[in-house]
């Protein structure tokens, strides 16, 4: 059965922090969010998947009620406790449908709930089951945002429902776990030391868990271990996270090694990101030579112009002209947003929702999905112009 995304909601700390022991010591979950404020709230329950949620209605009820009643369908799994047991706030909360209402959330009275949440996860979400893909994002050269198109991906197809992790392949230069705010207590060099041995306990144990859920393999933090890491290194890794995760994303270096190579050959689908300037898409021409020599099959191959400027020195048919190809997608500049993510350690859902560059990234994985999944890929939901709206006024 599938671990959940379990979230706590609280502005009491003991009530937080018990709830979220709790919640861990049924052994049903992966990660615990605990939550004390109601913005903080807002904003996760309109970007994050969450599997389930337990809120403490004893503090701002009416609020809390308002917003939970405001929630689209289907709704995280509700658990509802506090102290505040007035009739009008428990006739709202019945309302909702909770699980139950605890007055105290402790192990043995959540641990039938998360168990129930657990065995309908699949089934709440049916994609879960449905696909084991791996996407390799690669940059022409350093600066053209690979990482950010990477992690921003993995971002935008969790929020379709998806489990997605990022395995940073930039072994020298690696800032996935960076650009996710993360400080992963293990990387790669810890799982090349388990070699073959290793499993899936020590695997998930290796990886961070971002608060939107998507999970992060990290590069090694030290230069030294870097050449403990092999190929079969990675193709092992690579081999255990496909039977967890719908998506494995792949953040590569521009200068491609064995271990690259080696990972290419295990992939769905290869993002060259790249740049308007001529450098950039020099190299990136190589790159596309370089795997058509490969036998990489042409419909496996895209290229994602970032930062792309209208005004700028080159138009869309020139690039089109100086690759031979198409562009697979202009990803807009907005250096503005595009710095406050990478030197904030914020998604573009968090300081950029509702923006053009969000917009591209939800088209790419869009556009990945349906790559992979063919007429199997589900559309994505787009926001009405009042939702957006409204989002715009909650933002600002």
């Amino acid at each position: 059965m599938s671990k959940l995304l379990f979230f706590v909601y609280s502005e009491d700390p003991e009530t937080r922090s018990a709830a979220s022991q709790a919640a861990r010591a049924t052994g049903r979950v992966e990660f615990v969010s605990e939550i004390s404020d109601l913005v903080a709230l807002q904003e996760i329950l309109a970007t994050a998947q969450i599997d389930g949620l337990y809120v403490d209605l004893s503090e701002r009820s009416e609020e809390l009620l308002e917003l939970l009643e405001s929630l689209p369908s289907p709704r995280p799994a509700l658990i509802l406790g506090g102290s505040n047991q007035a009739p009008p706030v428990l006739l709202r909360a019945m309302r909702l449908q909770p699980l139950d209402f605890l007055v105290e959330p402790t192990a043995a009275a959540l641990a039938p709930h998360l168990e129930s949440i657990a065995s309908s996860a699949v089934a709440r979400n049916p994609r879960r089951k449905d696909h084991r893909s791996v996407l390799a994002v690669a940059g022409s050269k350093g600066g053209v945002g690979t990482t950010f198109v990477a992690c921003e991906l993995a971002s935008s197809l969790q929020q379709l429902g998806h489990r997605v992790v990022v395995v940073d392949l930039n072994l020298r230069l690696g800032d996935a776990a960076l650009y996710f705010d993360l400080k992963p207590p293990y990387t790669l060099a810890d799982v090349a030391k388990k070699g073959m041995a290793l499993d899936k306990t020590f695997l998930n144990t290796a990886i961070a868990t971002h608060l939107c859920g998507v999970r992060v393999l990290s590069g090694p933090s030290e230069v030294q271990d870097i050449g403990m890491i092999g190929a079969n290194h990675v193709e092992r890794a690579l081999e255990l996270l496909r039977e967890d995760f719908e998506w494995i994303v792949l953040d590569l270096p521009y200068a491609w090694d064995d271990i690259c190579l080696r990972a290419l050959n295990l992939v769905d689908q290869i993002l060259l990101v790249t740049h308007t300037d001529v450098p950039a898409l020099k190299h990136t021409k190589q790159q596309l030579e370089l795997l058509e020599r490969f036998g990489a099959p042409a419909d496996q191959v895209r290229v994602i112009v970032n930062r792309f400027d209208r005004s700028g020195t080159l138009t869309a048919k020139e690039l089109s002209e100086f690759l031979e190809r198409e562009p697979d997608l202009l990803i807009p500049a907005d250096d503005a947003v595009a710095s406050q993510c990478v030197n904030l350690g914020k998604l573009l859902r968090d300081v950029g929702r509702g923006g053009r560059i969000e917009e591209a990234i939800h088209q790419l994985a869009d556009l990945s999905c349906q790559w992979v999944l063919g007429e199997a890929a589900k559309p994505r939901e787009r926001l009405s112009l009042l939702s957006r709206m409204r989002q715009y006024v909650k933002r600002n």
